[in-house]
């Protein structure tokens, strides 16, 4: 898709017959350029972050802000053109669903910018140049366009990172949009940092081995699929269950967990790939006659899972407390572990009693809940926007990711001379985990440290809200804690919450 362009600086003879005739294209102007420009920093210096250098007519046009990202901080990003002629942009590419979508993560992400460019500061932003988040949307619930999933990230990604130039992406969400997003945008190299796509594909998207000469472009702050699978598997051992059915959407991220799982397992698991959210009910009522000790269910989002929660309990409603879901194990991936999965499905028929049943657990990488780093993280999160992430949100995940393209930003801006190529950038990313380095948090207080450290060439220590975010340096992969939740009674909008009732952390190397 392409977006219109708006010519900002006209010769004056053709500006002349335009206020002649009313020609109104160029009337909404409240500065004009008639200097050609060379570069798009001359047009971003006279008109703001959204004007681009025309390399034909050597004058600036204006760019419209892409339909799907009409949401970025700060609020006069594209408006306030002297504050924000030199601003550094990142993007956030998640899913803005109403409800069940990224929301949460998306304000942690803005999080981070907010507190690089903090007022009270002396030392805010990098030499004085602020930042700037515009995030955009990829779900298939915009009513803006027709575009599937894989078309409006691809369409993103190749306007924020070939339109607007954004310096880092933070994001996208899951696997599939992650590898999309990767492809556009690996000519270009822009980093993209993800806090929750953990295919194991994604390990070598950009790469088997990387070095400081040519750094990985694709990076994430969660470990890969292959933890994940380990443990699920110790669950089923754990249950007795020998003979499994594995449910999973058929996409890199639902094949690679479910491959990771079965390399793992010793006994019987029947693999049951699913195309869409609408083929699953259909195939919930038919393992509802079939002979299994234990169901893995591995959905990419909120809404396939609530699908086949909402299924297993009509199959409970309708055959009682007997039912397969009522009396076998079934355990869950990550996209479970979603206040929205309890509150959209407890008042469908029979799910309450499956709740009852506590058969269901679910495996999902998650920030240690009672670390110094996340509650300092969950407290600034209630003051900023008034809510309260849990540590299986991904939330503290995004936060650290969206620091982490930051600081690549600042290594590259140092020691480049403000060249933010996209490289550049990747290359910051590996000066984080020098265990001989300074000891860092990743937050406000540890900014001006790191870009002191940055400055001097030097590398640091980070550890995060999420973890300590150890990188390994050949391939840039880090590993998470895993919790272990059931779902049980609580104080909550639906009556029901889930509780962490053990916690794996990742092997030290």
């Amino acid at each position: 898709m392409s977006y219109s362009l708006v010519t900002r600086a006209l010769p004056a003879a053709a500006l002349s017959i335009a206020a002649a005739v009313g020609v109104g294209s160029c009337t909404s102007t409240s500065a004009v350029n008639f200097d050609p420009c060379t570069s798009n920093a001359d047009c971003r210096a006279g008109f703001g972050p959204l004007s681009q250098c025309n390399v034909d007519s050597g004058l600036c046009d204006q760019l419209d802000v892409h339909p799907r990202c009409d949401n970025y901080y700060p609020p006069d990003l594209f408006t306030n053109v002297d504050t924000h002629k030199d601003t550094i942009i990142i993007g956030s590419m998640f899913d803005q669903t109403p409800e069940v979508g990224d929301d949460l993560l998306i304000k942690a992400a803005e999080l981070a910018v907010i507190e690089a460019n903090d007022p009270e500061s002396s030392d805010r932003g990098i030499d004085g140049r602020l930042f700037g988040i515009v995030h955009c949307r990829y779900d298939e619930a915009f009513e803006g366009d027709s575009l599937t999933e894989d078309e409006a990230t691809r369409d993103i990604a190749d306007w924020l990172g070939n339109t607007l130039g954004v310096a880092a992406i933070v994001g996208p969400g899951t696997s599939s949009t992650a590898t999309a997003t990767f492809e556009t945008l690996q000519e270009l190299r822009t980093p993209i940092v993800s806090p929750s796509a953990t295919s194991e594909a994604l390990s070598t998207i950009d790469g088997a081995t990387k070095t400081d000469q040519n750094p990985g472009q694709f990076w994430r702050t969660v470990g890969a699929d292959n933890e994940t699978g380990a443990v699920m598997v110790n669950v089923l051992n754990d249950h007795g269950s020998q003979n499994v059915v594995v449910v999973h959407v058929d996409d890199s991220y639902g094949k690679g967990l479910a491959d990771a799982l079965v390399s793992n397992f010793g006994g019987n698991a029947d693999l049951r790939p699913y195309s869409s959210e609408g083929t699953i009910p259909n195939l919930v009522i038919s393992l509802g006659a079939e002979d299994w000790d234990e169901i893995v269910f591995i959905g990419a989002s909120v809404n396939e899972v609530n699908a086949f929660i909402t299924t297993a309990g009509d199959q409970i409603a309708a055959n009682g407390m007997s039912s397969a879901y009522a009396t076998r194990w079934i355990l869950l991936s990550d996209a479970a572990a979603n206040s929205s999965v309890l509150e959209q499905t407890v008042n469908n028929p029979g799910v309450s009693d499956l709740f009852t049943a506590d058969r269901i657990r679910v495996v999902v990488p998650a920030a240690v809940e009672g670390s110094t780093p996340f509650m300092v993280f969950r407290s600034k999160m209630s003051t900023t926007f008034q809510v309260s992430p849990g540590a299986e949100s991904y939330s503290a995940q995004t936060y650290d990711a969206a620091w982490l393209a930051l600081y690549g930003i600042a290594w590259g801006y140092f020691q480049n001379s403000g060249d933010l190529a996209g490289a550049n950038v990747s290359r910051g990313l590996r000066k984080l985990s020098n265990k001989s380095g300074a000891r860092v948090a990743v937050d406000l207080l540890g900014w001006t440290t790191i870009k002191d450290a940055f400055r001097s060439g030097d590398s640091v220590d980070i550890y995060a809200s999420s973890g300590e975010l150890d990188f390994d340096p050949s391939t840039e992969e880090t590993q998470s804690p895993l919790a272990l939740k059931r779902i049980v009674t609580g104080d909550t909008s639906s009556g029901w919450t889930f509780e962490t009732f053990d916690t794996v952390e990742p092997e030290t190397p």
